[in-house]
């Protein structure tokens, strides 16, 4: 395996970081102001979140027909700005959504760079490093962001600034190629047509649901519990949310490493089993009001 997918590790890795700290940096902001009312945290997700969505059609096509090292650095200035614009008081919803673009540009060149580092045999491997580094940047991400963000919002935001634009200048180590010609049409109507073609088997319309309703229903838990904690749990700031969201970030880890072994691609369809049991762990997390038995639901 290329060695060069080190600086790419490293990269992804304060950049993960970075992206989960500035979103407790934001959550601490909410909580610490009297102006903004609770409503305002799932907003600000849904500013982050929905930039993806819109610019689907344009992000993969751009990240496909530039040098993927210089947009991974573009991604990375975009967010640093959005973090910028917190620092000086813009309207976070305006800021935190121009960290959502960056995000989305940067997505599909962090996997799509890694055809290009490592050879076939090694490709599962060096996707299994980004995503194990990716979960730990995740996990410090949340927890020392909040924790800084306790202490001070302005530090807090100035370490993500950092934090991107070392990330951006790591990017410059990686080896810079065009993979493909911009195709000639209407990106949206490319979109919808590529998109289309997931669905004509079984298998890859049941991968994609299945995919986009797990993750819609982990987004909505995730939101439901920095509304909930504080209220159930009587949470005071940030960096207790944090703790109570690094459990279900542990969760992922356990699952990750056990689904390979009960769910095998020959068996997809039992996937559902672990759905229904997600599932059933949300209606019992209603009914908890301790914060032990709530990390552990």
């Amino acid at each position: 395996m290329n060695k060069q997918i080190y600086p790419l590790l490293i990269a992804q890795f304060l950049s993960a970081f970075a992206d989960n700290a500035i979103l407790f940096t934001i959550i601490a902001l909410v909580m610490q102001s009297a102006e903004l009312a609770s409503w305002y945290v799932p907003a600000l997700q849904s500013v982050f979140l929905i930039a993806f969505v819109l610019l689907a059609p344009w992000v993969g096509a751009f990240s496909d027909t530039h040098a993927k090292p210089i947009v991974l650095i573009i991604a990375n200035l975009i967010k640093a700005l959005g973090a910028g614009l917190l620092l000086l008081n813009v309207e976070p919803l305006i800021a935190y959504c121009l960290v959502g673009i960056g995000a989305a540009i940067y997505s599909p060149a962090k996997y799509g760079i890694l055809p290009e580092l490592a050879n076939k045999d090694a490709l599962v491997k060096a996707n299994s490093w980004i995503e194990g580094s990716t979960i730990f940047a995740i996990l410090l991400g949340m927890i020392i962001g909040a924790k800084v963000a306790d202490y001070s919002i302005q530090w807090a935001l100035i370490g993500t600034i950092i934090l991107f634009i070392i990330s951006a200048a790591v990017s410059f180590l990686l080896p810079r190629k065009v993979s493909k010609q911009a195709a000639p049409g209407f990106k949206v109507i490319l979109f919808y047509q590529q998109a289309k073609l997931f669905f004509t088997t079984p298998r890859s319309r049941f991968a994609i649901l299945g995919a986009s309703l797990f993750w819609a229903a982990a987004a909505t838990v995730r939101v439901i519990i920095i509304a909930w904690a504080p209220l159930v749990l009587m949470t005071q700031n940030a960096s207790d949310i944090a703790e109570l969201t690094l459990f279900l970030a542990i969760g992922i880890i356990v699952g990750s490493a056990v689904v390979p072994r009960l769910i095998p691609l020959d068996f997809l369809s039992r996937a559902r089993i672990p759905a229904y049991l997600m599932a059933i762990f949300i209606v019992l997390l209603g009914f908890t009001e301790t914060v032990w038995t709530a990390r552990a639901a």
